[in-house]
This record gives C-alpha cells, sequence and structure tokens, in this order.
C-alpha cells in the first residue's frame, strides 16, 4: 500500500507499507463515493452492503461502522459501541 497527502505531486516522498491486512477510516461521515461501481451499495443511502461477517460483494474486502449496513437492512447501525464491536468481531475473525 502507498501512502500519500492528499494533493502531494509525484515528487513528494511517499510512504509504502507492507501488510497483511490494512484497516482505514474515511472519516465521520458514510463516505462510500470511493468505491462506486467497486462494491455493492445500498440505495438510496449508499452505505456499503455487507453480510453476517461483515464481507463486502468483493472478496478479501471488509466493512465496519458508519459506512456499512447489513443486506436485507433499512437502516444503518451508525453508532461508535457498533463500530467498536464491529472492528473486534473482525479481529477474532483474522487472528484464525
Amino acid at each position: 500500500m502507498v501512502l500519500k497527502e492528499k494533493g502531494a505531486s509525484e515528487s513528494d516522498d511517499e510512504i509504502r507499507l507492507a501488510a497483511r491486512f490494512v484497516v482505514f477510516g474515511v472519516g465521520s461521515k458514510a463516505n462510500s463515493s470511493l468505491f462506486d461501481d467497486k462494491l455493492l451499495l445500498s440505495v438510496p443511502t449508499r452505505h456499503i452492503v455487507v453480510n453476517g461477517n461483515l464481507e463486502t460483494s468483493c472478496e478479501d474486502i471488509f466493512a465496519i461502522g458508519d459506512v456499512a449496513i447489513l443486506e436485507g437492512e433499512e437502516e444503518a447501525s451508525e453508532h461508535v459501541v457498533s463500530a467498536r464491536n464491529q472492528g473486534k468481531y473482525l479481529a477474532k475473525l483474522f487472528a484464525r
């Protein structure tokens, strides 16, 4: 994975990380535009749809927190406690 600051030019320093898993936050609001045409999004809320294991429609991609909605649900659980519990669940899942 390569990290660069927003607006950085090609000549700016970059940070390269090798990782088994990558977890990143997009922001405090559900910002799913990054995943347009890549992941299944709910209509009209545009949350990323996940199954009971928090997996998205794209293999090996998981979503938690404000951006995620459980398939079949009409409303997302946008609360910090839900995000924490989802994170703990994924940590246990990845530790297997």
